[in-house]
Formats: structure tokens, sequence, C-alpha cells
């Protein structure tokens, strides 16, 4: 899934739009996420390696960083919404492996 650059709002509905895609990535990883995980591939790192394998791009780009799979796990897990349709502040600092999704 390429991201459009261009001609993106800014201030707060930028954010907001941002977010909203960001959500989006993460539910559609989701599924590969958790083959992967049943599969046995449970490390951050073995994570992106695999997505990288199968082709699948970073949200910009190019080959997966731990810290980019650690995001979208978080993001994943948080799942539920604020009112606002934004997940909430905060982010686990941890290097922990993976948890598998549920």
């Amino acid at each position: 899934m390429a991201i459009d650059r261009r001609a993106q709002p800014v201030g707060e509905a930028g954010r907001k739009a941002r977010t909203a895609r960001a959500n989006t990535w993460a539910a559609e990883l989701a599924p590969v996420i958790a083959e992967l995980q049943r599969a046995g591939v449970t490390s951050l790192r073995d994570i992106a390696i695999a997505l990288t394998a199968r082709g699948i791009p970073a949200a910009r780009g190019g080959e997966w960083r731990v810290v980019q799979v650690e995001r979208v796990l978080a993001r994943i897990k948080k799942g539920a919404r604020t009112k606002k349709g934004a997940i909430p502040k905060g982010r686990s600092k941890s290097r922990k492996p993976a948890q598998p999704i549920e």
C-alpha cells in the first residue's frame, strides 16, 4: 500500500488524516502478522524480515525495521478507539518480543 504524499492536509486535520491512514494500515497488516506469529515468527526482528521477504513495503516504502513492527503491533493491540477515532496517546518503549495477536 503506497501512501500519496501530495496535497496532504496540515495542522489538526493533517494529524487526523495521518492517524486514520496509520490505523487502516495496521488493520490491513493484522491478519498477515497473526499468520506469521502462528507460524512461529515471534520476534520483532523476524516479523520485520518476514514482511520484507513477502514484498510488503513499510508504510513509507522500503524494508521493515523493528521499530515499525513494534508500532504497528501497538496500534493493533490498542485497537480500541477514542471518541474522535484516534488511538489513545502513549507508546511502549520496551523491546520485548512481540505478543501474539488474538
